[in-house]
């Protein structure tokens, strides 16, 4: 669920999305699958990077549409050899 300090958009049909779910009009709160895992330092996906997490700093609603895109990263965290971060650009569209 969104906290205090999570980017929060308009989805275009009267209701939110932020980093991990959407809030319908209606006030049903719809969870935002998690991306792939991506490969880490070793060019394939490890157990350790089974830990990656999708961090957004920016959502905007695309003006007239019922999408959204954010910007962020997705990182395995910690602070050893296997520690990666991806630039990303994700998409969601609302129905």
């Amino acid at each position: 669920m969104a906290g205090c300090c999570d980017p929060v958009a308009s989805d275009g049909a009267e209701g939110l999305v932020f980093g991990e779910a959407q809030r319908t009009r209606e006030g049903r709160v719809i969870g935002i699958g998690r991306p792939p895992y991506l490969p880490g330092k070793t060019g394939r996906v490890t157990e350790a990077d089974r830990r990656q997490r999708l961090l957004l700093h920016e959502i905007e609603r695309v003006p007239g549409a019922q999408q959204v895109w954010g910007v962020g990263y997705i990182g395995s965290g910690g602070a050893d050899e296997k520690n990666f971060h991806h630039g990303v650009v994700v998409t969601y569209g609302s129905s």
